[in-house]
């Protein structure tokens, strides 16, 4: 029972989804990744997911393709499935795409392995336990995960338990890890060391961490790994510490090399601009009246290019900042944005209504994207009696903003991207960075955004946030 009862907290410790199914298609085992996504309870997961067939999860247009994998797997035709991407029922009724990865059991049991990364919903996956599978199977769910999945003593002295990957992740042995518990702090970048011995003691302490790091492997480049550690209690003691290493690499180097062309592009164009509107400047009042109206256009159209590289910056600052969810007073922000912008815009009668307490969880620079909402708003105000209401809403668990304007609508092309309606290719102008900006911000604090259609006329942008209570 002790051995089955840490395999379990090592694969509910994978943020990875992992399954076992029979030769039937019902559900055996599913870890807490899974349960969080497919089902949103961690604590019934019995009662959930377990017994249930995998195909009811499955998106119908996916289902063929799906199986096919699962054939090819299970009569011994594949070993294991090359990865694929299909899309699942998730606890809220939308459709998750995961890219996963079949194995099979035994040869011609019918049974497999499913392992899965959520790879377009953007919610944190979640957790699951078992009816009762066999551990020898538990222990092929661990070595199907490409996470490094750990278990050590609190005292961090004795290795319990760590998979195979940790060998292709660290490039270290694990015959000597397992003689010498603290050998993979000999991997550790030597300026992150310290950083990773104090996390390792606040587990010890009983505290949950988060953090990244960098490891050398021999004979190669440093490599970057995200961890998350959980202390287990035992009778009000830590008695183990358990966690995932996942390698992200990748997403380091993406990072670093958007943030170059983003520097790059946002310099030259600012500097090219600049020369065309000195230019421009120069030649007033030696031109005709159609000149003139001419220069006016093209000054027009710089500042507008000006303010598409502002956002731009914005919008990197965004996706590579590393920063979390704070608390913040919606209902302030939504004052102070619409104090500062509204005299700027006197031809536009501009209304707020804002529920007392409405504090939400969100990305620290979420008030960029309310100040886009609104500043958006008013700068397509026209019509015969052009007006914008901001209002805010506290709902049980979310705080919903809301911008309603009288204006043409939204180019439908640009929020069909936003919600992956269409191809990111069909977004071929800069009207949209700012949409992108809001989208991916509201994304960052766990909330949404949505465009419909204002009554009589116009457009409803509505934002919602997870609700919190004032710290």
């Amino acid at each position: 029972m002790e051995e089955r009862a840490q395999l379990h907290a090592l694969l509910d410790a994978s943020s990875d989804l992992l399954a076992l199914v029979d030769d039937d298609g019902e559900i055996q085992y599913v870890n807490a990744a899974s349960e969080r996504l497919l089902a949103g309870d961690a604590d019934a997961r019995t009662d959930t997911l377990v017994g249930q067939q995998l195909s009811e999860y499955v998106h119908p247009d996916d289902e063929s393709r799906l199986q096919a994998a699962i054939d090819a797997v299970t009569t011994g035709l594949s070993e294991s499935s090359p990865r694929l991407t299909y899309r699942c029922r998730a606890a809220d009724g939308s459709w998750a795409s995961l890219d996963a990865r079949l194995s099979a059991t035994e040869p011609d049991s019918g049974s497999y392995l499913l392992t899965a990364r959520v790879v377009s919903d953007g919610r944190e996956p979640g957790s699951v336990r078992s009816s009762n599978p066999d551990r020898t199977y538990l222990r092929d769910l661990t070595e199907t995960s490409n996470e490094v999945l750990w278990m050590f003593t609190a005292d961090w002295e004795e290795l319990l338990f760590v998979n195979s990957a940790y060998e292709s992740v660290w490039g270290r042995s694990l015959s000597v890890l397992y003689e010498d518990a603290s050998d993979f702090l000999e991997g550790v970048h030597p300026d992150d060391r310290e950083r990773v011995e104090q996390a390792m003691g606040r587990l010890t302490n009983g505290t949950a961490v988060d953090i990244e790091y960098r490891i050398e492997r021999p004979a190669e480049d440093s490599r970057w790994v995200w961890v998350q550690g959980e202390p287990v209690f035992e009778d009000g003691e830590v008695v183990r510490v358990v966690g995932f290493a996942r390698d992200v690499t990748e997403r380091h180097e993406r990072t670093r090399q958007l943030q170059v062309i983003d520097r790059v592009l946002r310099h030259n164009l600012r500097n090219s601009m600049n020369i065309v509107l000195g230019y421009a400047a120069e030649l007033d009042g030696t031109v005709d009246d159609d000149g003139t109206r001419s220069l006016t256009r093209l000054r027009a159209e710089g500042e507008r290019l000006l303010d598409i590289a502002d956002k731009q910056r914005e919008l990197v600052d965004v996706l590579t900042t590393e920063l979390q969810s704070d608390t913040v007073d919606i209902g302030h922000v939504v004052r102070e944005t619409v104090d500062a912008v509204a005299p700027e815009y006197p031809e536009c009668r501009i209304t707020t209504q804002i529920d007392e307490g409405a504090t939400a969880l969100a990305f620290p620079k979420i008030d960029l994207a309310i100040r886009e909402l609104v500043v958006n708003a008013l700068e397509h105000c026209d019509g015969d009696d052009p007006a914008v209401e901001v209002s805010v809403r506290v709902d049980a668990e979310t705080v919903v903003i809301e911008v309603r304007d009288r204006n043409p609508p939204i180019p439908v092309q640009n929020t069909m991207v936003l919600t992956g309606e269409r191809e990111i290719a069909d977004l071929f102008h800069g009207d949209g960075v700012g949409l992108w900006l809001v989208y991916w911000l509201f994304e960052r604090s766990n909330g949404e955004v949505t465009f419909s259609e204002n009554e009589p006329d116009g457009n409803c942008v509505r934002g919602l946030l997870p609700r919190t209570e004032r710290t």
